[in-house]
């Protein structure tokens, strides 16, 4: 009986750190949009001004490209309460959020190096550090997640 308390009390732990970084990566998602992101723009009209990159990323830019795959990462936050939701009950839902905000951790902090190769690295906002971060938060909080527990497969004689 200790153990499978000291196993339930372990369980809740987990669960209760993993949902505060998610909250953490939600609110810190959602302030971002309102601080400057890059100069003095909002990040909200940052993330409008993304559409703008197309043309640049349709003849190879480079730069543009990685700025497109960026808006990328921000239906995974939108996503992100029902895979954890979900997570509780299928290992899948575990394993894709872990993979998907791990990949959309690395996507949104290897922006980073263009502006900051470029010497833009000053035009880079609070906000921008804030929506960057969220992801990492996100990452930490589906890694945390405790794995669920699969049902005793049943025997037939």
């Amino acid at each position: 009986m200790i153990i499978s308390g000291l196993r339930i009390e372990k369980v809740m732990k987990t669960t209760i750190r993993h949902w505060a970084f998610a909250i953490i990566a939600w609110a810190s998602f959602i302030i971002s949009f309102f601080l400057p992101a890059f100069g003095k723009i909002p990040g909200w009209k940052a993330a409008i001004i993304a559409s703008s990159s197309w043309q640049q990323a349709m003849h190879g830019n480079l730069l543009a490209i990685h700025f497109l795959l960026l808006t990328f990462a921000n239906p995974l936050i939108l996503v992100s309460p029902f895979f954890l939701a979900g997570g509780a009950r299928d290992v899948r839902f575990v394993k894709c959020l872990r993979g998907l905000s791990l990949a959309a951790t690395v996507l949104v902090w290897l922006f980073l190096a263009w502006p900051l190769a470029a010497h833009m690295g000053d035009e880079l906002g609070i906000g921008y550090y804030l929506w960057a971060s969220s992801f990492l938060f996100l990452s930490v909080a589906s890694f945390l997640q405790p794995n669920p527990s699969r049902p005793a497969a049943v025997q037939t004689t």
